[in-house]
């Protein structure tokens, strides 16, 4: 999965997540210019054991990027208020 994946499975910031990437807490694959974290790192971050293979799924991936396009509209939600803050102290 993506690293903003991985975030909102754990729970956290994607910066946190690249944080965690960068200690070395969490595991990923680089490949090309793309950074995938395998689920088996997720769980060891998590300290579980190794996921079975016939274990429960992951998350559900419309959920992941349900809340991926909820962050977007809340950032782009951010910055028209900024921008209607500028534009009113230009007047």
């Amino acid at each position: 999965m993506t690293v903003e994946e991985a975030a909102l499975y754990l729970g956290i910031s994607r910066s946190t997540c690249y944080e965690a990437i960068r200690r070395g807490d969490l595991k990923v694959v680089r490949l090309g210019g793309r950074i995938l974290v395998p689920r088996s790192a997720l769980g060891r971050l998590l300290g579980e054991e190794e996921p079975e293979k016939s274990g429960p799924p992951g998350p559900d991936p419309v959920e992941i990027e349900r809340g991926i396009v909820k962050r977007q509209i809340a950032g782009l939600e951010a910055r028209l208020q900024e921008l209607d803050r500028v534009q009113l102290i230009g007047s």
